[in-house]
């Protein structure tokens, strides 16, 4: 008998481990994706702001959230060991291209206390050629400010400053301009 509790223990934990724990309050629903993913929508009454948050950009300039109140804003969680990231991180750099910069923003927050520090993400982003903003989320504090508990996530920022959508997994160019609106 306790050798089934542990194992169901176990599999539930890995299970949220992988799949991702998500709060009550949102609505699970399948997206396209050329991966498997998860698209977590926002009901229209429970949106709720998006937590303010400063951080420093590969070049140490201080950016922060609220600068960019009036545009959509992607942020998008991510390290260089994880293979989804890196598989949707050519993905983030065709949607920074090709987004319209007067309405939509675009972030990437490396977890930077995941990672060996900042030098080697900014060797990882010159090697790979990525040019889009990347901010460096040093104590894992923006992380767990946005409940990220798993890697890739992408949260969709509206106009308002309200969390529109929160997608966990791996996302492509096509979902990001639907989600945007481009």
């Amino acid at each position: 008998m306790k050798k089934t509790a542990a194992l169901l223990f176990h599999f539930l934990l890995i299970s949220c481990v992988f799949f991702g724990c998500q709060e009550s309050d949102l609505k699970q629903e399948n997206a396209p994706s050329k991966t498997t993913m998860k698209e977590i929508i926002t009901k229209e009454k429970s949106k709720v702001s998006a937590n303010n948050f400063v951080l420093p950009t590969t070049d140490g300039k201080m950016v922060k959230l609220s600068d960019f109140k009036g545009k959509k804003v992607v942020i998008n969680f991510w390290t260089t060991w994880c293979p989804p990231c890196k598989e949707e991180l050519p993905e983030l750099q065709r949607f920074y291209e090709q987004a319209d910069s007067e309405h939509v923003a675009f972030l990437g927050i490396n977890i930077t206390s995941e990672e060996g520090g900042k030098e080697e993400v900014k060797s990882f982003l010159s090697k790979s050629g990525f040019s889009f903003p990347v901010l460096f989320d040093e104590k894992g504090e923006v992380m767990k400010l946005y409940k990220v508990m798993v890697i890739p996530t992408t949260f969709i920022i509206d106009e308002q400053g309200q969390v529109f959508k929160k997608i966990i997994g791996p996302v492509t160019t096509e979902q990001l301009k639907r989600l945007t609106d481009l």
